[in-house]
């Protein structure tokens, strides 16, 4: 059976070295694999190599989970509202 080979510049365990440019980072043509730990060509490929899991897709994750806690967090607020309110209107029914 033949093994798949992953390039190194789609693969997890590549952590890619950057060039400071004029205006931003550029992409050097080399990077350090953790799997191998040695510095490796970014064009190459091994058997040993995992899929990277792109950063859109953590971005959207991490996105939707803080719009989650954001709204339980509102509806704690609310509901802490309500009560302290509630609280409040029974003081004054009593004082008067």
């Amino acid at each position: 059976m033949e093994k798949k080979t992953y390039k190194c510049f789609r693969c997890g365990n590549l952590e890619r070295y950057y060039l400071k440019g004029v205006r931003s980072f550029e992409r050097a043509p080399i990077g350090f694999c953790k799997d191998k730990r040695q510095i490796v060509d970014v064009k190459g490929g091994c058997d040993r190599g995992c899929a990277k899991c792109g950063e859109r897709l953590k971005r959207r994750f991490l996105g939707r989970a803080l719009n989650d806690l954001l709204i339980q967090i509102t509806e704690i607020r609310k509901y802490i509202e309500v009560v302290y309110n509630e609280r409040n209107e029974d003081e004054d029914e009593n004082v008067r």
